[in-house]
C-alpha cells in the first residue's frame, strides 16, 4: 500500500518515458498488424488525491499525437489514464511500483480507429535532465525538448 504522500511525491512534476527494451508495439492498419515503435513521453505536473494530470506526446513510427492526460492511482498502485484530444480518446491500464529504488509503471494502452489501432505494453521509467535518456531518447535518439518541439510545428 502506498500513501498519497509518497505517490505525490513520485508523480508530481517528473517526466516519463518508454525505455529501449519496450519501445515495439503492435500497429495494425487495413488489416495488417506490424511491429512498429513508439515513444511516449508523458510530463506529469499536477497531482491531488490521487488524481494526476499532465501532457503526453506520442510517436508512433514518425507518426505524432498530443494529449492531455488525467489518470488516477489506488493505493494499491492501480493505475488508469485516460489520454484525451480533440478526436481522440485512448485508455491506458496499468501499476505503479517502487522496485529497486525507483518508481516503474507497467502499463498497456490499446487505441482503435475504423481501419486498425495501436496495442502497446511498456514499462514507463522516470527521467532528470541528469539521466542518459533525457537527451537520447529511446527509439529517436534526441533529447526530450527536441522531441516535444516536433509536436510544436
Amino acid at each position: 500500500m502506498y500513501t498519497d504522500c509518497q505517490l505525490e511525491h513520485a508523480l508530481l512534476n517528473t517526466i516519463w518515458i518508454v525505455p529501449e527494451k519496450t519501445v515495439p508495439c503492435i500497429l495494425t492498419s487495413n488489416n495488417e498488424s506490424v511491429i512498429a515503435k513508439d515513444q511516449t513521453l508523458w510530463i506529469i505536473n499536477k497531482f491531488e488525491k490521487g488524481y494526476f494530470f499532465g501532457s503526453c506526446f506520442a510517436m508512433v513510427n514518425d507518426s505524432k499525437t498530443q494529449f492531455k492526460i488525467n489518470g488516477s492511482v489506488t493505493p494499491d498502485g492501480d493505475v488508469l489514464i485516460n489520454f484525451i484530444n480533440s478526436s481522440i480518446v485512448n485508455i491506458g491500464y496499468g501499476k505503479i511500483s517502487f522496485k529497486n529504488s525507483s518508481w516503474i509503471f507497467t502499463m498497456q494502452t490499446n487505441s482503435t480507429t475504423s481501419s486498425g489501432g495501436l496495442n502497446h505494453w511498456s514499462y514507463m521509467i522516470s527521467i532528470k535532465p541528469n539521466n542518459y535518456e533525457f537527451d537520447h531518447l529511446p527509439g529517436y535518439d534526441i533529447s526530450v525538448p527536441n522531441f516535444i518541439k516536433l509536436f510544436r510545428t
